[in-house]
């Protein structure tokens, strides 16, 4: 009875896993953008973690190097990333790498905080790659929380006919938890709106 009992719980307990990392795809913008998205908590050393993560991905009539211009000027990040009050490069790093500051004014219940990334670039043929991670401790800090665990990474493809790829992928924990369902009510539209504001911006880029 005692080992049914072990194996009913190891398999309610890998089921809730496997439930809580299953994906919600949609389709925002008429179509023209999938995004997925799921929220869960893991579990490390003890100490559980709210985990936001997010795919954003279109097909955009602009060039891959306008696309690649706004992405690498930090300064431009404020404009298409949400409640992002400053975005700025801070400084360069050996091999190639950049230091960008954000500072988030942040909607209730989730107080202002800032964010500290370290980013590197990959280039192949016809496509470009941008990778960033958190680094908290390269900054002084500041009069507000600060994000520690966060991934992101810009995927741009050159498409013929002067079309490109745009795909944007996310992975963080919030300063605060906050209800999964809240959390929720921000998926998809967010980030669609990262991605339709990143081609708005590459669209006024001029390439002259």
């Amino acid at each position: 009875m005692k080992n049914i009992f072990t194996s009913l719980l190891l398999i309610l307990l890998l089921s809730n896993k496997l439930l809580a990392q299953e994906w919600d795809i949609d389709k925002t913008e008429n179509g023209s953008i999938t995004v997925k998205s799921r929220v869960f908590n893991q579990e490390n050393d003890g100490k559980k973690s709210q985990i936001v993560q997010y795919e954003a991905s279109t097909i955009a009539d602009v060039d891959i190097s306008q696309l690649l211009k706004v992405i690498k000027d930090a300064s431009k990040h404020k404009y298409f990333s949400e409640d992002t009050e400053e975005s700025k490069k801070l400084r360069d790093l050996p091999n190639g790498e950049w230091l960008v500051y954000y500072l988030v004014d942040a909607p209730f219940p989730i107080p202002n905080n800032d964010l500290i990334v370290k980013m590197s670039m990959i280039e192949g043929v016809d496509e470009v790659s941008l990778y960033g991670t958190a680094v908290p401790d390269m900054y002084k800090m500041e009069d507000v929380k600060r994000m520690t665990y966060y991934n992101i990474s810009y995927e741009i493809k050159k498409i013929e006919d002067g079309k490109s790829e745009l795909i944007t992928k996310v992975s963080m924990t919030p300063v605060t938890k906050a209800p999964d369902f809240l959390v929720k009510t921000w998926l998809p539209d967010g980030p669609s709106d990262i991605v339709k504001n990143i081609i708005i911006e590459a669209k006024k880029v001029n390439l002259d």
